[in-house]
């Protein structure tokens, strides 16, 4: 259920043709995280996948 719940989401982003810039919504990860599995991720993993995603963190383009 929770997969359709995310495929649903998708989907919904691309119909409504929402355009949301890229490090909002990767820095919007925690919220998703809980909503989606009805628990806080713990800090290190959001450390983790931040430190992957460099532009959630400084808001910048990577060229």
């Amino acid at each position: 259920m929770r997969a359709r719940t995310m495929i649903y989401t998708q989907i919904g982003y691309i119909s409504m043709q929402i355009h949301e810039q890229e490090d909002r919504r990767l820095a919007l990860m925690p919220d998703y995280v809980e909503v989606f599995t009805g628990r806080k991720p713990a800090q290190a993993d959001i450390d983790r996948f931040m430190s992957r995603h460099p532009r959630a963190v400084t808001g910048q383009a990577i060229p």
